[in-house]
């Protein structure tokens, strides 16, 4: 989690201001050296968590997927696999690093 997640889902976060003040909030904000994004299927994320509708899971997915691509040090990460594979590749990630 981080300050991206505003960016994504202002509804979570109840946020109906202005686009500008969340641009400069994450233009102000110190950026951590790595990003990683822990994605599965859309599916999968509703049968671990129903809080949201699959199409909307879906849009929140695109939107954090875009926003990792655009980061120099962003990595997508398979969370649809064991916990000791994910484990494994977000050390890989940031050790590579």
């Amino acid at each position: 989690r981080y300050y991206d997640d505003i960016l994504v889902d202002r509804r979570r976060f109840r946020y109906k201001g202005f686009n500008f003040i969340l641009k400069l909030g994450n233009y102000l904000i110190p950026k951590p050296r790595i990003y990683l994004y822990l994605d599965a299927p859309s599916e999968v994320i509703f049968s671990r968590k129903a809080e949201l509708s699959i199409s909307e899971i879906d849009r929140q997915r695109h939107k954090f997927k875009r926003l990792v691509q655009k980061k120099q040090k962003g990595f997508i990460i398979n969370a649809n696999q064991d916990e000791g594979h994910v484990i494994l590749d977000a050390e890989t990630k940031i050790l590579d690093y």
